[in-house]
């Protein structure tokens, strides 16, 4: 699905918010930010997960994607005090 969408190279530090549909009781969310995060440094999305100063995840109660991942780089915050992408 990665490769499907528009993707940007984020240099530096950045924020990951990550909402995934829980599938089953076992599911947790700490092995989803972890492969998450991996992912995202193999597909050069980002240079390197220890460059991630925030994270959030949390299950999607009612979703028709099985995970939307949102990576915000470090910068200008917006009206909501979430940083912006740069």
């Amino acid at each position: 699905m990665v490769k499907q969408q528009t993707k940007q190279t984020i240099d530096g530090e950045y924020a990951l918010h990550i909402r995934a549909r829980k599938t089953n009781k076992r599911r947790d969310l700490d092995n989803i930010l972890k492969a998450t995060s991996d992912l995202l440094v193999k597909l050069h999305i980002v240079e390197d997960d220890s460059q991630c100063m925030a994270l959030a995840a949390e299950w999607a109660k009612e979703s028709s994607e099985p995970m939307v991942v949102t990576i915000y780089a470090m910068g200008e915050a917006d009206d909501t005090g979430l940083p912006k992408l740069q």
